[in-house]
């Protein structure tokens, strides 16, 4: 027992021992294990610290404010050009709202000029709402924006306009945020793009129909082209427009498979176009999708090529659109034109061969030529539009004539007188010719005779030669059509008179023109002096090329006869006489002869100056004495030139012969006698 207990025991150290013979093993295991763990945490807190470096940085920068949007397309805007007393400037410039938002009418609107930065117009910035139309809240769709350099009103002062060339800098900021910024170039002068009227045809296409946009444009384009946005059937985007050298309108067809899908309604889509130096032009046009009734349908729209005139051969041409399903369908078009009161005029037919090729929609173009009757008359053109196997449509359009008609203006003067004439309801953009009597006038003064856009005209010429006291008729004709219009005027001869016809130096004469030049200046001469001053009067003509002019007769001219002349702006010259009286003097001495001191003598003189001063000496020996007072009379010459004075003879060196002078002081002229002293 005890030694199996010995055993036993033995056997369990055996066995403590053999645990106790093998910790490394049992410690390694642990300790690897250990180590496992702390790797894994390791990378765990690494990842998550990665993580949460990233969050902090994407949270920093998403804190960055981004840039406001901007949307070149927004806003189109253009300079608008023009010429000041010859010279070129920029005179202001249009913005208008093309897309996006509504912009309140308290954004800020900058303007900077490239040349002159500290001028008016470009120190500061204007409200939207400063350069809205009138009642306007906001700043809309379609909406433009206009401001005029040479306002006033603007920055309180006069400006007249930013010369050319120059950079327009424009920017809009609404809510501290630039929504638009664009630099214009003002490099030259030319005739800024004008967008007149825009349209569709047919006026109302229906859904799954096709229309045309039409726009009339005038002036300069860069590389002669129009493009279009926005329109209902087509895909976003610039859409070159074709220019129709027939109708000299700008268009672009949308085809009838484009519009099947449009919803009903009213849209606006718009032409934009860039002029020869930058500028640039903007006008919407409203395309009215209306709901269509289902089958085939057939329109015609009726242009003509050029605004009519009297006796001008005017293109008439026809739009037929046809939407169905016929295909390769005779098409035939005729024209008409009737007056307003429904009498038919004319008739004709376009060409031959026309085919509706279908079965798609699509647009035909068939035109014919009509010569304009002469005289003012009201028309109403009509074109009708058959399909073989379908019908036919017609379309219409009306118009007004007017003759030619000329005025002139003053309808008198002499020959050398300026005067303008006039004419209206003459061909557009064309020339005329001018007769006066039988005198052709090529050039002008001032004016042309060439037409305006609208058949209008000016010419200013002189009066010309050979047609004294005349009648003449003034004829103008039209180039284009041949027509002619037809004025007078009266040919005048100047003339003057004068009241009274002789009289001393100083009176006060008057002298009156007719026949001169109306509303002029007349020159008038005394002798060789010139006159400038009427003392009653005027030397500027009247409406009728009357004066009258009233003056004092100047000194130094007695004992003659002068020539007056007036002379007329055109070179025409009228005169007429006036005889000065000569100065004399009688004396009614004393009886036998005169005692010094005591004797009296009274002197009488004619034709001295009017209303002047005289002076009388006593010359008797070597004492020449001067007569100061008059007992009886003046030494002052009356109104019409006599003078009266009677005197003691004053003292002098003895008996004899003593000279009395007097002296006519306004022409320092002198008359004598002797009178027998005792």
């Amino acid at each position: 027992m005890t030694s199996g207990t010995v055993r036993s025991g033995s056997s369990f150290r055996s066995r403590r021992n053999d645990a106790g013979s093998h910790p490394g093993p049992r410690r390694r295991w642990r300790a690897g294990g250990r180590r496992g763990v702390s790797d894994v945490i390791a990378t765990i807190l690494l990842l998550a610290l990665t993580v949460t470096l990233f969050a902090a940085i994407f949270a920093f920068v998403t804190t960055f404010p981004g840039p406001p949007a901007q949307n070149s397309n927004q806003f189109s805007a253009s300079l608008i050009s023009g010429s000041v007393s010859g010279k070129n400037y920029i005179l202001g410039l249009n913005i208008t709202h093309l897309a996006g938002p509504q912009v309140s009418l308290g954004a800020q609107v900058y303007l900077k000029s490239a040349e002159t930065p500290s001028a008016c117009p470009f120190t500061g910035f204007v409200t939207a709402g400063s350069g809205l139309p009138t009642g306007a809240t906001v700043w809309n769709l379609g909406q433009t924006w206009s401001r005029t350099f040479s306002s006033a009103s603007w920055c309180g002062s006069t400006y007249v306009g930013d010369p050319v060339p120059d950079n327009i800098t424009v920017d809009i900021v609404q809510n501290g945020n630039l929504i638009y910024s664009v630099i214009l170039p003002g490099q030259g002068f030319t005739v800024p793009p004008t967008i007149t009227s825009t349209w569709t045809s047919p006026g109302s296409p229906t859904s799954g129909q096709a229309y045309t946009v039409y726009a009339s444009i005038s002036g300069a384009l860069v590389g002669n082209k129009a493009y279009l946005t926005g329109v209902p059937g087509e895909a976003s985007g610039v859409l070159p427009m074709f220019y129709n050298s027939t109708t000299g309108y700008w268009q672009y067809s949308i085809l009838a498979g484009n519009t099947s899908a449009v919803t009903t309604g009213t849209y606006t889509g718009f032409v934009n176009v860039t002029g020869a130096y930058g500028t640039t032009a903007t006008a919407a046009v409203t395309v009215s999708i209306v709901a269509g009734s289902s089958g085939q349908a057939l329109t015609v729209g009726l242009f003509l090529s050029s605004p009519p005139a009297a006796s001008a051969t005017e293109t008439l041409q026809a739009l037929v659109t046809y939407n169905g399903g016929l295909q390769s369908a005779g098409l035939t078009v005729g024209f008409w034109a009737n007056t307003s009161t429904g009498t038919n005029l004319w008739s004709g037919t376009g060409p031959s061969g026309l085919k509706i090729s279908g079965p798609t929609s699509e647009s035909v173009y068939s035109q014919t030529t009509w010569v304009v009757p002469s005289g003012p008359q009201s028309y109403v053109l009509r074109a009708s539009a058959t399909v073989a196997g379908f019908g036919s449509a017609a379309g219409s359009l009306s118009f007004t004539t007017v003759s030619p008609a000329i005025t002139v203006s003053p309808t008198q003067g002499p020959t050398g007188a300026s005067i303008q004439v006039s004419g209206t309801g003459f061909t557009l953009s064309s020339t005329a010719t001018l007769v006066f009597g039988t005198s052709s006038i090529t050039t002008c003064t001032s004016g042309s005779l060439t037409t305006s856009a609208t058949g209008t005209f000016g010419c200013t010429f002189a009066v010309p030669t050979g047609y004294a006291s005349t009648s003449p008729t003034i004829t103008a004709t039209d180039v284009s059509s041949g027509l002619t219009a037809t004025t007078s005027f009266t040919v005048t001869t100047p003339g003057i008179t004068v009241s009274p016809t002789s009289g001393a130096m100083g009176i006060s004469v008057t002298v009156s023109g007719t026949g001169f030049s109306v509303s002029s200046a007349v020159t008038l001469k005394f002798g060789t002096t010139a006159e400038a001053t009427c003392t009653t009067g005027s030397l500027t003509t009247s409406a009728t090329g009357t004066f009258s002019c009233a003056f004092a007769v100047p000194s130094k001219n007695w004992g003659t006869s002068q020539t007056i002349t007036a002379t007329d702006p055109g070179g025409q010259t009228a005169t007429t006489t006036f005889s000065v009286t000569t100065m004399s003097i009688s004396t009614s001495a004393c009886s036998g002869s005169c005692t010094p001191g005591s004797s009296t003598v009274t002197v009488t003189g004619t034709g001295f100056t009017a209303g002047g001063t005289v002076k009388i000496y006593f010359k008797d020996g070597a004492t020449n004495t001067s007569v100061t007072t008059c007992t009886t009379g003046s030494l002052t010459a009356s109104a019409t030139g006599t003078v009266s004075c009677v005197f003691t003879v004053p003292s002098g060196d003895g008996a004899g012969t003593a000279t009395l002078s007097v002296e006519d002081v306004s022409s320092a002229t002198w008359v004598t006698k002797s009178i027998t002293v005792a």
